[in-house]
């Protein structure tokens, strides 16, 4: 029996229906459904898994269908599984951001220990870029940004919104109210 036999099986109500991101042309949303299998190794029984199809909402096409073979446990959420499985687009665009923007790819070392020390010290930065474009985001959405950038411009600027002139002596007008 061959996968798209097998995923021909399942009833309507076992498709999922899960926004995977928000793409350019608003959410991006995918029906998935999962099976549990066995697993063949060697012409051999293997282990127990999962197999998930993902298809577009109300598509019928087998060949519009991506099938994954999972060894997470039984307990896990289908919900859970499809948004494990849509990760690998953002897990692909990291990478094409650390090679282009933060050269992963342009390393001239000639041991094992320098390409560790190269890759590593890439996906640290990379890590730490993604984190702080987290929390900007999530500062965004709030509308703390603008309080926050708000508060900054007063406290730097002396509070009067403009910037502070210098006189000759190297003080600022905000210094001489102190």
């Amino acid at each position: 029996m061959t996968v798209a036999e097998l995923m021909a099986t399942l009833s309507e109500p076992d498709w999922i229906r899960h926004q995977v991101t928000e793409g350019a042309k608003g959410p991006r949303e995918y029906q998935f459904a999962r099976v549990r299998v066995v697993e063949k190794r060697h012409k051999r029984p293997g282990s127990w898994g999962w197999m998930m199809a993902r298809r577009p909402v109300g598509c019928r096409n087998p060949k519009e269908f991506t099938y994954y073979l999972s060894n997470a446990p039984e307990t896990v959420a289908l919900a859970e599984m499809a948004r494990v499985g849509c990760l690998r687009w953002t897990i692909e665009e990291n990478l094409e951001l650390a090679k282009g923007e933060l050269g992963l790819d342009h390393y001239e070392v000639t041991k094992y220990r320098g390409w560790h020390h190269h890759i590593t010290l890439v996906m640290l930065v990379l890590a730490f870029l993604k984190s702080v474009q987290l929390k900007w985001k999530k500062m965004a959405s709030r509308h703390q940004f603008r309080k926050y950038a708000s508060s900054w411009k007063s406290s730097c600027l002396g509070g009067s919104g403009r910037r502070p002139s210098r006189s000759p002596g190297g003080r600022t007008s905000s210094d001489a109210r102190l």
